[in-house]
């Protein structure tokens, strides 16, 4: 009895034990069927790694592998990243699991910053100073020193990705001249890492003096209209300054001077007022120029942002078009563009027979309103029905917007799977197609397509007029399904405009008749005259009944015209006994053929032995013409020209009845036997390999044999006579048998006297 065993084995191994953060690990997986039957429809995930694949088939014994790499983390030293593979499929599961141990970097970096690049005499520079554990272990004594600001810190912990921030003042030295440069070192040390060091410079600049005047053309304006600002830079001493930047933020102006003389610098910029700028607002703008290494000079021109109100009205409908009786919804939504509050909102619409009033709306808020409309019925295809909001405020006359909806058609739409029926044999894959068709002139939404044999569960958020929708899906059919087998289904499609639709699906399968057939020996290599025992087996592996005969005519077996059920097995068992005269080194091969019927479909299995002799015999007499009353002396030949060891050997020679033994003249290997008799039989004993035993005796001529009247003359006949030997051995097999050997059969012709 054959017991299906599905079983699974999964291995995950890392290419390394250790990693630093940022290597990359390579993780080998094997995936290994070790049942006795073929695994499908197997899935293997790694969540960690992000990586998941489809195992559609694996054979017996069949190994998969599969290389995945991943970036080792920033972890703490000594981490252990564990992460776990899953394979399974609805039968078996197996997983595996692999560990990587983060290795311990430590690392220490130093920043230092200056809150000055240019300086002049007597300013005072302010320095940060910022150690930083950048490596992924603690650092137990870490110490930060900077002689010119006077810091030295005592050695302190610094855990990881921990940062310290030191700061510290020096005062640029009065009379230090202009181009100076003046920088300092800091140094960050600690026990586990080499020292990390970080410098700032400044300079020593001569500070010039730039006056900067700012104007705008209007004291008061409205949002939208534009300013025109003028900006005057001069330079009131009697030097040439270079490298003068003049900036204004809010204008998105910034320029370089390249050199100014003692003279004045016109700039004019206009400005748009924002159009959120709320009424009565000031709007100051502020103007700079600066000399790298000087002071900052600024300027302010301030314009009064004037009321202006201003209101958007927009109504929108859900859709574009619908068919009669459908419920539209339309959103109104109010936006005050202008500066100002407006109050007193009246909204207004006779079709949707709605007023709603706001108390005030602020400038740039927006309000919503939605208000329902259903269409109504018996309304033409075609006809577009419009609708008008009004809003009346306090301060602006009335503002209108309006919408239409086409009226289409009542929506139709349809769903189709092909082929119908599908046809497929055992383990194929058939293609189902579900095509879903839109024949109306309304847009569908919300399509839902559910099929449970093809494991559709698919939606779609829309279908526009004439759209076709094509889902293509593949069914698997187990192997070994009976033929004739249905697979039915259907196909549902639900909208939000049309009642549930379906389409039938059906699944045939296909006969596939399919028949194995094992013919095995016993044994490889039998003795001539042992039996043996050749084994047939026939099982039905197709899908269907299969009608059809077994014969195998060295063992004279006929089995049939008879029917195998599916799954059916047939299995016989027959010994065989190997003819003792078959020569040494035969190859007996034995077939047996299964033929269906009516014909068509056929196999065969052979299993074959070869036939080893043990013992030769060989008999002779000492002339071939003899007469009555004559002695006739006979020698048995037995030899032993094999590797097997004969035992308990045994001769016999049955005389015919014209002959009788003459007692004393029996010699065995040369010894005289005296008192030993023919009859019953001459032991011989064991016949090692190579070994030769000859046996020799006398026999009288008692009369002439006769075996039939019309073989030849009446008066004379032929003398036939064959010797046995009967031994035990051991065959190939390793069972201990006995067997015989038998001679030639020696011929003597006799008559009435001697001619």
């Amino acid at each position: 009895m054959f017991v299906i065993r599905e079983a699974i084995a999964l291995s995950k191994i890392a290419d390394r034990a250790e990693a630093r953060p940022g290597d990359r690990i390579n993780y080998t997986l094997a995936v290994e069927n070790t049942g006795n039957a073929a695994l499908s429809n197997l899935v293997l995930t790694d969540e960690e790694l992000g990586f998941t694949v489809d195992i559609l088939e694996l054979e017996i014994g069949q190994t998969l592998l599969f290389t995945l790499s991943y970036i080792a983390p920033y972890e703490p030293g000594g981490t252990v990243v564990a992460n776990t593979s899953v394979v399974s499929n609805a039968f078996v599961s197996a997983e595996a699991s692999a560990a990587v141990v983060i290795a311990a970097v430590p690392g220490l970096a130093l920043r230092k910053t200056a809150s000055e690049t240019a300086v002049a005499p007597g300013d005072v520079v302010t320095y940060t100073i910022v150690a930083t554990n950048t490596g992924n272990v603690p650092l137990p004594d870490v110490a930060v020193s900077d002689p010119l600001l006077g810091i030295a810190t005592p050695p302190a912990p610094l855990a990881i990705g921990e940062s310290l921030t030191l700061t510290g003042t020096y005062t640029i030295p009065p009379g230090t001249p202009g181009g100076t440069i003046v920088g300092n070192t800091s140094t960050a040390t600690s026990s586990l890492t080499p020292p990390a060091q970080s410098g700032a410079s400044v300079i020593v600049t001569p500070a010039p003096v730039l006056n900067i005047a700012k104007t705008a053309d209007r004291a008061i304006a409205a949002p939208g209209e534009t300013i025109a600002y003028t900006i005057v830079v001069s330079n009131p001493t009697t030097g040439t300054v270079a490298g003068a930047t003049v900036a204004d933020d809010l204008l998105g102006f910034s320029e370089t001077i390249a050199s100014l003389p003692p003279a004045a610098r016109r700039r004019s910029r206009p400005s748009v007022v924002p159009a959120d700028a709320p009424a009565g607002s000031v709007i100051s703008n502020v103007s700079t120029v600066s000399v790298p290494g000087a002071l900052t000079f600024s300027a302010e021109a301030s314009v009064t942002v004037a009321a202006a109100p201003a209101l958007s009205v927009v109504k929108t409908p859900s859709v574009e078009s619908a068919p009669a009786g459908s419920l539209v919804t339309y959103e109104v939504t109010l936006v005050n563009t202008g500066n100002t509050t407006l109050t007193n909102l009246v909204l207004t619409d006779s079709v949707l027979s709605a007023t709603v009033v706001i108390q005030y709306l602020l400038p740039g808020e927006s309000q919503s309103q939605l208000f329902s409309l259903k269409l109504p019925l018996g309304v033409e295809p075609g006809t577009t029905l419009t609708n008008t909001v009004t809003v009346q405020t306090d301060q602006l006359p009335p503002a209108q917007d309006s919408a239409g909806v086409v009226v289409l058609p009542p929506p139709d739409v349809e769903i189709v799977a092909s082929p119908l029926p599908a046809y497929a044999r055992p383990g194929q894959s058939v293609p189902v197609t579900i095509v879903v068709t839109n024949r109306s002139e309304t847009t569908l939404t919300n399509l839902v397509v559910i099929n449970e044999l093809t494991g559709t569960n698919s939606v779609f958020p829309r279908l526009l007029p004439g759209g076709v929708i094509t889902l293509e899906r593949l069914v698997a059919i187990p192997p070994g399904t009976r033929a004739g087998t249905e697979f039915p289904s259907v196909a549902t499609l639900e909208t939000d405009q049309t009642p549930i639709q379906t389409a039938p699906i059906l699944i045939i399968v296909l006969a596939v008749p399919a028949l194995r057939l094992e013919k095995s020996v016993s044994t490889p290599q039998a003795i001539a005259g042992e039996t043996i025992r050749f084994r047939i087996l026939g099982e039905n592996v197709g899908n269907t009944t299969l009608n059809g005969i077994l014969t195998d005519p060295l063992l004279g077996i006929t089995v049939g015209p008879g029917t195998m059920l599916y799954r059916g097995r047939v299995l016989i068992s027959q010994p065989y006994a190997i003819p003792v005269e078959t020569a040494n080194g035969t190859i007996i091969t034995n077939t047996v053929r299964a033929e269906s019927v009516p014909p068509g479909i056929g196999t065969s299995a052979s299993a074959s032995v070869q036939v080893l002799r043990v013992l030769d015999v060989t008999k002779k007499a000492d002339a071939r013409d003899s007469y009555i009353g004559a002695v006739l002396r006979f020698s048995v030949h037995v030899a032993n020209d094999s590797a097997f060891t004969a035992t308990n050997a045994v001769l016999t020679d049955a005389l015919p009845p014209s002959l009788a033994f003459v007692p004393g003249s029996l010699v065995v290997g040369g010894v005289p036997q005296p008192g030993r008799a023919l009859s019953g039989g001459v032991p011989l004993g064991t016949i090692a390999p190579g070994q030769r035993v000859v046996v020799e005796f006398a026999s009288r001529v008692l009369s002439i044999p006769r075996s039939d009247a019309a073989a030849g003359d009446a008066a004379s006949g032929t003398l036939f006579n064959q010797a046995v030997v009967t031994f035990g051995v051991r065959s190939p097999s390793g069972r201990a048998i006995t067997t015989r050997a038998v001679s030639n059969r020696a011929q003597v012709t006799i008559t009435e006297e001697e001619e």
